[in-house]
């Protein structure tokens, strides 16, 4: 009978992982961890008094969680007196420019002394790095763990009070909700990677090219509580006086030091035209790849490719590399991915990025990892509609 249970075909969905022997032995990366970690305390030491003085990105987020729920928000005289109250003074580059709603999630640290709303906000970092960890493993956990502790951009955030490493949590936490068989959960999960929207331009063409219609659902659903969330928080004009936060050059300090296409571009005539046709060309291999990846092979190609067209990314928006090159190591390892995705995980590379005035090796890097993770893809047959659009 076409009704009875065992007739019915059962679809199932195997994210394929590569063998350890495609990133090497644990023990030579444990000694690379043991190598960068004194580098980076002796860097920890030097920068010391800074970290512990607060005098980073955290004094915006600080400043927007006090001025939450008022149209001061994106006032650049309020933010300045806030910031000037608490470290004696102010700059154009410090001004808060995240959407209102997550100055809402941040006003709790409002209710305490600034130098305790940081060691607050420090403690929530190390705890995100920590949970991530634990939560990824992929290609195994002992690799999550190795990868992380490697990676300068993670070292970086943490120095310099950068909000990147958040998107890590959400990542993980929303894949797990996929493995789980909970995608709306996972939308909803995505939907907090908002907070730089500019690096998940693509996702869209993940739930929309593999048909996930209830992570899309989940993602919508939440979003619109964000804005919703947003426009209660800021007031009706809030989108205009963002957009002009946004607009400001000095939001977009030393372009030629972003990882992206707007850096490499930067400065090269007719380099907005070649920046935007280089951007359509990204989004239509990302489009093209989506109905021969997996879901996780999608995020991989979704991320790289986000973090190479975003208007906006610096060194500490790499750590969405963590996973992406994890992926890519696991599940589409062979002799022209698993190099770019090892150098892209590698510390050495960002080294060079942050003692320089220019990017090229960081751009080259990533531009490679995304243009031999997609061909990896495309040479692969098509996957059934219904194998991908299976929750």
């Amino acid at each position: 009978s076409p009704d009875h249970p065992a007739s019915k075909p059962t679809v199932r969905v195997v994210e394929t992982r590569a063998p350890q022997s495609v990133v090497g032995e644990p023990v030579y990366w444990w000694v690379l961890v043991f190598i960068f970690s004194l580098f980076l305390a002796a860097g920890a030491y030097s920068e010391g008094k800074e970290l512990l003085a607060g005098r980073n990105d955290f004094a915006p987020f600080y400043a927007a969680a006090t001025l939450a729920g008022t149209p001061d928000i994106y006032d650049p005289d309020k933010n300045d007196e806030i910031i000037a109250r608490e470290l004696g003074g102010s700059s154009a580059s410090l001004r808060f420019n995240r959407m209102p709603f997550q100055a809402v999630l941040l006003s709790p640290l409002s209710w305490f002394s600034y130098r305790t709303a940081y060691a607050i906000y420090l403690v929530l970092q190390v705890g995100v790095v920590i949970a991530f960890m634990v939560l990824w493993r992929i290609p195994s956990r002992t690799y999550a763990v190795i990868f992380t502790l490697l990676s300068l951009p993670v070292f970086f955030s943490l120095m310099t009070g950068q909000d990147s490493l958040f998107l890590l949590l959400w990542i993980a936490l929303a894949v797990r909700c996929q493995e789980k068989g909970k995608p709306f959960a996972a939308g909803v999960l995505f939907s907090f990677c908002a907070i730089k929207f500019h690096l998940f331009m693509f996702l869209p063409l993940l739930f929309i090219g593999q048909r996930r219609w209830r992570m899309f659902g989940g993602a919508a659903s939440s979003g619109l509580v964000l804005i919703a969330i947003s426009f209660l928080a800021a007031g009706a004009r809030w989108p205009l006086d963002y957009f002009a936060v946004l607009a400001n050059p000095a939001s977009n300090p030393a372009p030629a030091l972003m990882v992206n296409l707007h850096g490499l571009f930067h400065g090269v005539s007719g380099g907005s035209v070649i920046e935007l046709v280089s951007g359509l060309a990204v989004a239509g291999a990302v489009w093209l790849v989506m109905k021969k990846a997996t879901f996780l092979e999608g995020l991989a190609v979704v991320l790289v490719g986000g973090l190479l067209t975003s208007y906006h990314t610096y060194t500490g928006d790499c750590v969405v590399l963590i996973p992406a090159c994890s992926i890519i190591v696991s599940s589409m390892a062979d002799h022209w991915t698993v190099p770019w995705a090892a150098l892209a995980l590698f510390p050495a590379l960002y080294v060079i990025l942050v003692g320089a005035t220019w990017a090229y090796g960081v751009q080259a890097v990533i531009i490679l990892l995304f243009c031999t993770s997609t061909a990896h893809l495309l040479r692969r047959p098509s996957q059934p509609t219904a194998v991908l659009a299976m929750e």
